[in-house]
């Protein structure tokens, strides 16, 4: 079997996850060099037989093929863009991303946060024509959303390399259990949150989530 036949058929075997429901999430690690590049590592993640994958890489190039986390991630991530884009449009200093948004660090590798919001300041220090890649600054604040199928040893070691890649502050959020982490990078242990609202100060200024309401959309998509 050539090289390209042999590529197809993991191409496909690895689509075929996408259409699974895996419980715990299965995971594939790969190390190919020809997708150092930005470029060509995007062009290769969005070909359609891996569609529905979450493909990233670690700092050292492995890159990561893991099958969906499933649904509930998907509202509550989405919930957390919001607030943070109603107080990112009054503060108008930079920019909130999703989901979507690809950042390569030194640490963290290439990785896609739940949410997180950058500096404009920090933005204008990667060329323009990178900006259209994988962003090389770091966000100022993440937050990653513990899914049913993630372990969460892992979650927090991930947050931790955000913040040894000038992450200056991070939440982890823990829905089924209806509890926050918070990670600051003037320390280096995490806090778990003790009441119901997370206040970004002196980071993010006058940024507040109720937590709460989180939880309680949670609780209702489970209900229903």
């Amino acid at each position: 079997m050539t090289t390209a036949e042999t590529q197809h058929k993991l191409l496909r075997t690895l689509g075929a996850l996408a259409s699974l429901d895996l419980n715990p999430a299965l995971e594939v690690r790969l190390n190919v060099p020809e997708l150092d590049d930005d470029a060509a590592f995007l062009e290769w993640a969005n070909q359609p037989e891996l569609e529905g994958l979450q493909i990233e890489s670690d700092g050292e190039g492995w890159i990561s093929i893991m099958s969906p986390t499933g649904f509930i991630s998907g509202p509550l991530g989405a919930e957390v863009t919001r607030h943070l884009g109603n107080w990112a449009a009054n503060d108008g200093t930079g920019y909130v991303t999703d989901s979507q948004a690809l950042y390569r660090l030194k640490h963290i590798g290439r990785r896609v946060p739940d949410a997180a919001w950058i500096s404009a300041e920090r933005v204008r220090t990667v060329p323009p024509e990178q900006r259209k890649l994988a962003l090389t600054a770091a966000p100022v604040f993440v937050v990653e959303i513990r899914s049913p199928t993630d372990r969460l040893p892992r979650l927090q070691a991930k947050m931790r390399e955000w913040m040894s890649d000038g992450v200056l502050l991070g939440l982890l959020l823990d829905p089924a259990n209806r509890r926050a982490q918070i990670y600051r990078a003037e320390d280096t242990d995490a806090e778990w949150l003790k009441a119901e609202r997370f206040d970004g100060s002196p980071v993010l200024p006058g940024f507040v989530l109720d937590l709460s309401v989180l939880w309680a959309l949670y609780d209702k998509i489970m209900r229903q």
